[in-house]
């Protein structure tokens, strides 16, 4: 793929040999490190399709905390945190899980209003939420168990169960559910 061994190894040397920090490369990361712009696209390609492989759910009900990560595990791959939404049926089946709101390095916004909103619309009755930490640091901070108590309790108020809050990193997760934390 790429034509010179020495460009592969600089490139595979800038992101510590680590497969999941070169998928947040971009680009321009690329091109700087010494790659044609046609060798940059072809190594895009085959990292889009290593995150694709790699973050393929493949359940459709969710029983644990394992099976909802399968659905979440694709963040960890992202340098920005992102929260996103599995939304699920009385019976916890998966009707939809959705990116919903992307922040910075080591934060973002959450306005529950829009996560009920469509929760309401796709007629969820339980839903799991869950964010990266880009840091790869999966223990809960302050704001992330107040902002969990908070869609809790909105939930309740529209008879939503609100089953479990997901930290992602890039090889691991920790449960709100499984730590006793909800």
């Amino acid at each position: 793929m790429v034509s010179s061994p020495r460009k592969v190894e600089d490139v595979l040397a800038h992101y510590a040999h680590n497969p999941f920090l070169l998928t947040r490369a971009t680009f321009p990361d690329l091109v700087e490190l010494g790659l044609t712009p046609k060798e940059a696209y072809r190594l895009m390609a085959a990292l889009e399709l290593f995150k694709r492989a790699y973050a393929n759910p493949k359940v459709n009900v969710i029983k644990t905390s394992n099976d909802a990560f399968l659905h979440f595990k694709d963040l960890g791959f992202s340098s920005t945190e992102i929260f996103a939404v599995l939304f699920l049926d009385r019976a916890n089946r998966v009707i939809t899980f959705k990116h919903m709101f992307q922040g910075g390095i080591s934060e973002t916004s959450v306005d529950i209003r829009i996560i009920l909103k469509m929760a309401i619309g796709v007629g969820a009755t339980g839903i799991i939420c869950g964010h990266n930490h880009p840091s790869g640091n999966r223990l809960a901070s302050n704001a992330d168990i107040l902002l969990c108590k908070d869609i809790r309790e909105a939930c309740g108020l529209l008879q939503i169960l609100l089953l479990d809050n997901l930290i992602i990193t890039h090889n691991s997760y920790l449960s709100f559910q499984d730590e006793g934390m909800m």
